[in-house]
């Protein structure tokens, strides 16, 4: 059985932090230090095969900070990662962003 692809972006709000993003609770990125890039509003980004519906959940263990939600890949396989000033947020959609 093929697995639909999921592009998961971290963008706005990254400083060095170590960030790790999990699917259905298996790790698909543990970085150190992302950082945004400003010019383009991106620090990281992966395309993972991920199961039809899923929970998606990022993290940042030095704040404790965390977002997660429930994606089903086939409606909605872009989401969104970003930190602000109240932590992180997570957003998912159908069309994918453009970065420069």
């Amino acid at each position: 059985m093929v697995m639909p692809r999921l592009e998961i972006a971290l963008e706005e709000g990254f400083d060095g932090e170590p960030v790790v993003v999990a699917i259905d609770g298996e790790v698909v990125l543990d970085e150190p230090a992302v950082r945004t890039r400003q010019q383009i509003g991106l620090a990281a980004s992966i395309v993972v095969d991920a199961p039809r519906r899923c929970r998606v959940e990022a993290r940042i263990a030095a704040s404790g900070s965390v977002a997660g939600l429930d994606v089903d890949v086939t409606r909605t396989p872009h989401v969104w990662i970003s930190h602000g000033p109240g932590g992180l947020t997570a957003t998912a959609g159908a069309a994918a962003h453009r970065y420069a």
